[in-house]
Formats: C-alpha cells, structure tokens, sequence
C-alpha cells in the first residue's frame, strides 16, 4: 500500500496522498515569452512514494511542469498539396522533400510542430523525420519510372489540446532532367493603365520544355523586382495580374524577373524580364487654376488712364 507526498512544499501544487494525482492549487498565468525555453514558466517539483512496511520504503521522482499559453490555432502548410519528382537512381536513405509547416499566432510550444505519414500507398516506401520535416527514401525503387506514389503527412503542434493540419504528398518517379523550359520571348513589355481593376491579367508568359513528365511540367515564379507585391503570377498558366492598386505618381516602372522552372528532382529554369510601364490617369493630374479677373480695379484704372 503507497502514499504519495511532495517532497517540498509547494505554492501551486498539491499531490493526493492515495491516487498520486498533481493538483494545482491556484490559478496559473503564462507568462509571455518568445524564447523556446521557458524557466519562468517551468516548474519542478519531487513527489516521494512511500509503502507502509515495517520499515517503510521509499523513492523519489522529479515531475516538470511547462505552463503554456493556450492553443489558438492550428500549424498551416505553405501549399494545398505537393508534387514533387523522385530520381529512379535515388538511393535508400537519401532526402526527397522537406514538409514545412508554421504557426505564426502562436508561440512556446503552441508553436513548436511534429510531422508523421498517417497514409497513403508510400507509406512502406518512404518515411519523414518528425522534427525536420525530411521526407526519405527507405528502399530501393528498382526503376518503377512514371510510378506515383501518395502521402498523407500530418503536422502536430505541441499544444494542449495539439491541433493538426493534413496535407497531401504526390511523389512520382522519373529518370534524368535533360531539358530546361524555354521562354517563347527573352524580354516582356506592357503599358498598364493605372486604374485598372485587381485581378487583370496584363500578360501571360509561356515555356516549353522538351521533357515528359514532371521534368517536362513547368512552373512560373516572380523572383524579383516586385516591391510591395503589387503583381502575382499564377504557377501553372504563366498569367501575370495586378494583385496590389498601381499609382502612377508613386511608382512609373517595375522591372519583375519571372522563372519558368520545371518539376524534376534537379530542377532547370529559365529567367526573363517583364517591364511594367504604368500610364496616368487625366483625372489625377493637377487641374487648371483660373484666376477670376477683378472687374471694380479694371474699371478704376480705365476712368484714371483714358
């Protein structure tokens, strides 16, 4: 038979004496801190388990107690789903893709994620490290080129309740990259007026690439030269469009640098200028000042100088 005590008093916590359930005995607060260790939120006590022989026994343990702020909400994936490229010459153990997860309203360790496979036809195939996110390779996959395989990966935060996102992970497998995209033109050139609505495409960009599969599937991204994200591109089409209200007095000119990039494991690309003329509306501009003449001096002055 065992009773169970604190081994020093404590202000916040109580032990049962028969169950060994922790109580807390006032209301705790966190208290806010962006540092991933905490000591002014941690807590340690040592509760003594003692038997009622004669002589009675005992032993110790530490418990640590983490006060955590509470969970708001839940880590969010940067993409709805994924789809990346394996190499049928990938050897067993090798990365593949890392699966990066953020929740940026919370902090502590609300904030800090875990990522498992929770399924999926890969899941024998390949396996993630629930602290860095890295997908691997745990086989061989004896040339299976054009095999598709799915991931379901989960990313948990450490929060009490944890909350969870699920993202899905298409891998399929493909030999050598061999051709780059290729733009239809090496310079872009457009004159926008500057109320024009959100949303308007203003030119749509275009890459081949020689090929097939997802060597061949072709990317498009704004690198450069997109001060305030006034323009977006959208990654599969090549569609550029106003994301942000353009002002002529402001800003005349955006040089953006755009990437066609294709889907292979060792990705090959190709980068262009797209120059962005932003033109005045007449309504914006300084009106004309009309001075109304006075007619009384006029007058005067002519009765004095006929």
């Amino acid at each position: 038979m065992l009773t169970y005590a604190l081994k020093h008093p404590s202000d916040f916590f109580s032990v049962d004496p028969l169950s060994g359930e922790i109580f807390t005995k006032r209301t705790l607060h966190y208290k806010l801190t962006r540092r991933k260790v905490s000591p002014e939120n941690e807590h340690q006590i040592t509760v003594t388990a003692t038997d009622r022989g004669k002589p009675p026994l005992s032993s110790d343990t530490s418990v640590s107690i983490n006060i955590v702020d509470a969970n708001n909400s839940p880590p969010e994936f940067d993409q709805a789903e994924y789809d990346v490229s394996v190499l049928e010459t990938a050897k067993s153990g090798e990365r593949q893709i890392r699966m990066e997860a953020k929740d940026t309203k919370d902090i502590g360790f609300n904030a800090q994620i875990e990522y498992f496979i929770i399924g999926g036809n890969g899941t024998g195939l390949f396996s993630i490290d629930k602290a860095s996110g890295w997908i691997r390779l745990n086989g061989d996959l004896g040339g299976k080129r054009t095999q598709k395989y799915e991931l379901r990966v989960r990313a948990v935060d450490k929060g009490i309740p944890p909350l969870s996102a699920d993202v899905p992970l298409f891998l399929t497998v493909t030999g050598p990259n061999k051709h780059a995209p290729v733009l239809s033109s090496l310079s872009y050139r457009v004159i926008v007026p500057e109320n024009e609505a959100l949303g308007t495409v203003i030119v749509t960009l275009t890459a081949t690439d020689e090929d097939i599969g997802p060597n061949g599937e072709i990317l498009y991204n704004i690198t450069g030269g997109n001060e305030a994200s006034r323009f977006q591109i959208h990654p599969s089409t090549g569609a550029v469009s106003i994301r942000q209200a353009l002002d002529y007095e402001l800003q005349k000119e955006y040089r953006l640098n755009i990437t066609a990039s294709d889907k292979a494991f060792h990705k090959l690309q190709q980068e262009v200028e797209v120059t962005v003329l932003v033109s005045g509306n007449d309504k914006n501009k300084t009106p004309l000042i009309y001075i109304q003449p006075n007619l009384s001096l006029l007058i005067t002055i002519f009765l004095f100088f006929p």
